[in-house]
């Protein structure tokens, strides 16, 4: 989803986050934003589950970066797999930082994005995510102020609602099967081979080509992920009659 409008005048802003074992936060200009590596720093605050609360929060392993990300909705945990699952992202924090920014009628107000985001070609994207319906006044100009900040740094913003139904529940199948233990070597050679000959066949005629489907299949579902090999996730429910052609990694 686009990023809402920075059109609003908001005042000079103030950018705070926290380094690994540093307990009193950093405070800098907005100016000097960009050269912090905010993928790496640690969460500004810590998310965890309390008695009674509605929404479900937890820490997701990311094959990305080999390491656990906080999310606080599963919006928010769908939206992790699916940045794990993009190939052009190479760094992903949770709760990166906070910034303080000031309205026209000199209201103070604060807002802290959901992720950071390191893509492939350096860029820093900022991430807000929210479903559409949940959204408030207050959220449009937080994430209104957001857009801004990241215009005056020189970041992409992207505001988020829900991921649609069957591409998320199709990203998370395949995350079962993220991790590198899944590969095999010799097999994903064997499959590789039989698409090649035969691209556009069905993941249940792959598999039965390759040799037994219960060894097979965990490795071609490995390979999805990573993206070696590519089927249609976004608008079809991944099932053993999935068309499965080559990859471009």
């Amino acid at each position: 989803m686009a990023a809402p409008s920075a059109a609003a005048s908001y005042g000079a802003f103030a950018v705070y986050y926290r380094t690994a074992g540093v307990v009193d936060p950093i405070r800098i200009p907005v100016r000097e934003a960009a050269s912090v590596e905010f993928e790496s720093v640690a969460p500004f605050r810590r998310l965890r589950p309390r008695r009674g609360q509605r929404n479900f929060v937890g820490d997701w392993w990311l094959a990305t970066t080999k390491r656990h990300v906080t999310f606080e909705s599963w919006c928010e945990r769908d939206y992790l797999i699916a940045f794990d699952f993009g190939p052009n992202i190479i760094s992903i924090a949770g709760q990166p930082f906070g910034f303080e920014f000031a309205m026209t009628d000199g209201c103070c107000r604060s807002h802290m994005p959901d992720y950071f985001l390191r893509a492939a070609d350096g860029d820093g994207i900022v991430v807000d995510i929210e479903p559409d319906e949940l959204i408030d006044a207050n959220d449009r100009i937080n994430f209104a102020a957001t857009a801004a900040l990241c215009d005056a740094v020189g970041w992409t913003y992207r505001r988020l609602g829900g991921l649609p139904d069957v591409m998320s529940a199709n990203l998370r199948w395949l995350a079962g099967y993220r991790h590198e233990r899944v590969s095999d070597h010799a097999i994903g050679v064997r499959v590789r081979q039989v698409v090649q000959h035969s691209p556009g066949l069905s993941l249940r005629r792959l598999a039965g080509e390759v040799g037994e489907p219960i060894l097979v299949l965990p490795k071609v579902f490995h390979m999805l992920w990573r993206q070696e090999l590519v089927t249609e996730l976004s608008r079809l429910t991944l099932s053993l009659a999935a068309r499965i052609y080559l990859g471009h990694r």
